[in-house]
């Protein structure tokens, strides 16, 4: 079991986010300093045409105050909000890739979310 809040050190934006860059497409674009909005399009019901929603997955880049998940504590690590499909996983996978971190911690946010936990943690073991 995962106490978030003492594993994981507080930080603080300094300026409004930008969600500018974000895409439909699974894309990790930063919107402040160590966070990323990865937009796929989600189609409620799995009806194609009906309206396309945003369905966002966040990553945050955490500084850790104890071990997890083979990240040290005080290094940082990426925790990941709002679990979407197989494009906001490979999206995960590429900014770990690109940043060097690992991705050690998964927050379901609710909905209908919990039928991609499994592809979830097949993904991030």
């Amino acid at each position: 079991q995962l106490c978030l809040h003492k594993t994981i050190a507080a930080t603080t934006m300094t300026s409004a986010p930008d969600f500018s860059k974000e895409d439909l497409i699974g894309t990790a674009a930063e919107f402040a300093p160590g966070a990323w909005v990865l937009g796929h399009a989600h189609y409620p019901g799995g009806i194609t045409k009906n309206m396309t929603i945003n369905n966002r997955c966040f990553v945050f880049r955490l500084k850790l105050h104890e071990a997890l998940g083979g990240v040290a504590a005080g290094d940082d690590a990426l925790f990941v909000w709002g679990l979407g499909n197989e494009g906001a996983i490979k999206g995960v996978k590429d900014l770990e890739e690109k940043t060097g971190l690992k991705a050690v911690a998964l927050m379901c946010n609710g909905g209908a979310h919990h039928i991609y936990l499994k592809l979830w943690y097949d993904a991030f073991p």
